[in-house]
């Protein structure tokens, strides 16, 4: 893969590939894109198929990040109070309203404060991306959009910047996806999510729970009321 390579991706998991779509237009590939429906698709069109893998043949991979598109912990911080700024979760309610952290591996339960929930962006929701594995239409998602709150009713994008979490980048990476097919303008990704903005780690022999040898800590970066460690 060069900057100039055009790069399809696809998965078991719709938001695998989005997650890798996104990492790749970030690092900087001119043209990378999914495969929708993924494999089983290709195979219902009778594309051939192969089960050897080709040798990779290294290349030099030098390219413009494009910052843009990821938002860091700084800067949700720093728009977190700015009404030209919109951060939508992409979790689902359970997550949203601090009742689950959404992983056994995360302790701490709740959302960033101000954030709009835009349905949960995982395969199984069925709301980004169908039950046969192909992607929710632009208008599918422009209704969901516009019903949730992110969009005003009869617009077709919003006036500000959107900044989309969910846990850890995957299913964020996939509403992200949609709002790119839509052309919006300023849009990023917060790629660390929830986990990044709720947790840290610190070694600890000691420590067990659902990370045996580090102990979470709650970061100093505001949370909802419902952000509580679970018990």
């Amino acid at each position: 893969i060069t900057p100039t390579t055009t790069v399809v991706v696809y998965g078991q998991q719709v938001i695998a590939a989005a997650r890798v779509w996104w990492a790749l237009l970030y690092a900087g590939v001119s043209d990378v894109r999914i495969l929708d429906g993924g494999l089983a698709a290709w195979q219902r069109a009778r594309q051939p198929i192969e089960s050897t893998s080709p040798e990779p043949r290294p290349v030099r991979f030098v390219a413009l990040t494009r910052p843009k598109v990821l938002a860091t912990t700084a800067d949700v911080r720093d728009r977190i109070h700015s009404r030209a700024v919109v951060l939508a979760d992409a979790r689902s309610e359970a997550e949203f309203t601090g009742r689950e952290s959404g992983y056994s591996y995360l302790d701490f339960a709740g959302r960033i404060p101000g954030a709009i929930h835009i349905g949960n962006a995982d395969d199984s929701a069925h709301l980004y991306s169908n039950s046969d594995g192909t992607l929710a239409t632009t208008d599918a998602g422009l209704a969901l959009w516009r019903e949730c709150g992110l969009i005003p009713r009869e617009a077709d994008a919003p006036a500000g910047e959107v900044i989309f979490y969910c846990g850890s980048g995957w299913r964020s990476s996939l509403a992200f996806f949609h709002a790119w097919r839509l052309g919006w303008p300023q849009i990023r990704n917060y790629s660390d999510g929830w986990s990044g903005w709720s947790t840290r780690y610190a070694p600890d022999a000691s420590a067990k729970g659902s990370t045996p040898g580090w102990r979470q800590e709650p970061t100093d970066n505001p949370m909802s009321a419902e952000s509580e460690p679970r018990a």
